[in-house]
This record gives C-alpha cells, structure tokens and sequence, in this order.
C-alpha cells in the first residue's frame, strides 16, 4: 500500500522496453502464472461473487456470458460479444427515456403574443390544433421512432380537432443521430398528406444542418424554422386566428369608434359595466379617450424606454409592438408582442410609479393614444366616471394577462 509498489512496476516495464521480452525468460514460470491465476480470480470475485449484489440482473447476465464465451472460445471473442450486448443494451434501454419533455397544445400554452378576449376565446376552443413538443436528450432512431409514433397516435385521434402545426421544441435537445432522420423524413410525408405545418423551433446550427440534409428544408412547403417556441407558437397562432376569421372590420367605422368597441369587448364580462347614471359604455368610452393624444410612431421607433420615469401608458389602436429586456450590449429578451385591437402598454409602470422596466418598440408602424399623470389628475376631476372606467379596464387586462400566465404555468407542470 505504498509507492514502491507503483516504483517496482514501472521499474520492470521499463527494464522490458529496453532489454527485451527475453528477460521475461528470467521469471520462474511459476511467478508469471501465478501472477495471471490471481488477477483472473479477483476479477472473478469482483465481477461474478460481488456483482450479484450490485449490478442489475441484465448486467450481470452479460458478465456470466463474457466469462463462459472466454473460457470455452476465446478471450478477444469474449470481449467483442460483451461489447455488442452493451451497446444493444444501452439502445434499448435510451429508447425506453420519454424523449418529449412537455406535451402541450395551442389551448394551454399561448405565446407572448397577446390576444383580444374574442382571439383569446377562439385560442381555448381551437388551440388543440397546434400540437406542441417540447423534446429533449439525444435524438436516434429509437427516441425518433417513439416520437413519430406519438404524433401519429395525435393524428389518429378522431376525438380531436384534425392538426393545422405539429411544433417541435429542440431548445434542450443535446445532438441528432443520423439514423433519426428517417423518423423525421416520415413526419414530413405525413405533414404534406394531412395538410398541416412542421414548424421547428430552437435547433441550433449542427441539428439544423442535419435536419435539412435529411429533408426538412424550408424550400419545402410543409416546414418552417424559427429560432424560439415562442415565436413558432405565436406564427402557429397567427394562421389559426387567419383561417377563423369570418368577417372583416366594416370600412365606414370611424378608428375611434372601433377602438371603444374593442375596450368595450374587453369589458363585456363585468356585469356592473353600465355606468350607474344611464349612460351608456361606449359613450363613457368615448369621453375617456378625450383625454388621450392621438399619436402615430414609425417601425423600429421606441415608445416607451427602459430606465425612463413611468409617467405615462398607451392604448393601441393598430399595429404591433414588443416588450423587450435589455440586458446590454444589444442584447434582449422578448418578453410579450402586443398587436393593436385596443392593447394596453405600460400601465404596470404607470400606476406603481419608478422607472420603466423594459422597452417597447414597434414592429411596424402603428397608432396609439397616449395618456399621462397630468391627464388622469384633469380626468378625475373633470369626469370620475371616465376616471373609474379606465381604472376597471386596466384591472380587467391585468386579471386576463395573469389568468394566461398562470394556465400556461400549469400546463408545463403536467
């Protein structure tokens, strides 16, 4: 048990590298086979007696047929076996992991992209549409195999909306075998029989360019790439919204009175929203966007800036903008995507006071009304009930953008 032992080793491998193996003609053959007698016996013990308690029966059955193919063929035939079960074995038994980590639908988990109550609605009621995969581990043709048999067994399913998207999630997915692509090859015919979209999400560059020399390129119809689940899902969204659409917007309606009928929309729920003095809601409305500036911003134009004094909140009339973190050096993280329709930004910071905690840019270029401190103070004394209105819509889309988060929280606990 000391370092004389190694010494002693070393010192005769090396006086064999430079005399030769003749000077093994010195030992006593009775040293040499003694010396093999005892490693063959403790690798017995440690393997065949010790094993029995430690390993798994499998494991152990490999080790009892290493040590019979050694003693009855040979020990290099023993070792290319062992070594063939054990990779047998690792298959079958990697197989056996759940390569999807979440199975959701677009009913449960909603993008960044915030809704109307109406788009909102239509979202819960047709969501299981889009069929959401959030995948992990290393992908082979077991793992893919299991996967495509999953969403064959999702598009078998007659109690289910027929698929418009299938969204695969390779965020957590550490690499790709080659043998996986005949799966994925599979998955792209049955999306162009069954008409629906294979939209790809979070693969980094190496499983993409595998996945394109397998065959899912974007040059084909069916399959689409994004660089997140969440702008996959909001696109998914986007199209369904799109095809659920039965009427357009009537052209003679003045862009005020469409957007009070949308806050109106957001309101219908509230049992109580008639204003006590009979007036009614969309005159209420009306009178509240008095207060507001009309004002219109260009694409990539900033309308609120992170750090900046929170002394003022916007209604979207159309267009869209995004809430973005910024971490530095040009770098950001997509936090929500609102699109006009009667939208609410910025009325956290506004009503808590401090300074804003991210930015909002315009995708494209928009309209909003704006409304400051000045203008609430001037509301509530000129027209409490305007005043109060806007106070209830503001808790009504706070309550809706909570209800979102919390059911798509519990969707990703199943």
């Amino acid at each position: 048990n000391n370092r004389i032992t190694g010494l002693v080793g070393v010192a005769v491998l090396l006086v064999t590298l430079l005399a030769g193996a003749g000077l093994l003609g010195l030992f006593p053959k009775m040293v040499v086979g003694a010396l093999l007698f005892l490693l063959g016996l403790s690798f017995i013990v440690e393997w065949v007696v010790e094993g029995w308690s430690r390993l798994p029966r499998i494991d152990y059955a490999i080790v009892i047929t290493i040590l019979l193919v050694t003693a009855l063929v040979g020990f290099l035939q023993a070792v290319a076996l062992g070594l063939l079960l054990a990779v047998v074995l690792f298959v079958v038994g990697y197989s056996r992991v759940d390569v999807v980590r979440h199975e959701l639908t677009g009913a449960t988990y909603h993008s960044r992209e915030v809704h109307t109550r109406e788009e909102e609605r239509l979202l819960v009621q047709y969501g299981e549409e889009i069929y959401i995969l959030q995948l992990q581990g290393f992908i082979f043709f077991g793992t893919a195999d299991s996967l495509l048999n999953q969403i064959r067994r999702r598009m078998r399913d007659a109690q289910l909306l027929p698929l418009t998207a299938v969204v695969l999630d390779f965020e957590h997915v550490s690499g790709l075998d080659s043998t996986a692509m005949i799966s994925f090859s599979l998955l792209r015919h049955a999306a162009q029989a069954r008409n629906f979209a294979l939209v790809v999400c979070g693969a980094n560059g190496r499983v993409r360019k595998q996945l394109e020399l397998g065959g899912l390129s974007e040059e084909d119809a069916a399959v689409f790439y994004f660089d997140t689940v969440d702008h996959g899902v909001a696109w998914c969204e986007k199209k369904l919204l799109e095809r659920l659409a039965t009427e357009e917007t009537p052209e003679n309606v003045a862009a005020i009175a469409l957007l009070a009928r949308q806050l109106m929309t957001i309101l219908s729920a509230e049992r109580d929203s008639q204003p006590a003095d009979g007036q009614d809601m969309e005159a209420t409305i009306m009178t509240m966007l008095s207060y507001f500036e009309h004002v219109s911003v260009d694409a990539d134009a900033v309308l609120i800036r992170q750090g900046q004094a929170a002394n003022s909140l916007f209604i979207l009339q159309s267009g869209r903008v995004t809430a973005r973190l910024n971490t530095g050096e040009d770098a950001f993280v997509r936090l929500e995507a609102l699109r006009g329709r009667g939208q609410i930004v910025g009325e956290i910071g506004f009503f808590l006071g401090g300074e804003r905690t991210a930015d909002v840019v315009a995708e494209e270029p928009s309209t909003a009304f704006r409304f400051t401190h000045d203008d609430l103070i001037r509301m509530e004394a000129e027209n409490p009930q305007a005043a109060s209105l806007l106070r209830r819509l503001i808790v009504n889309v706070l309550a809706e953008r909570v209800t979102r988060l919390t059911n798509t929280v519990r969707a990703l606990e199943r």
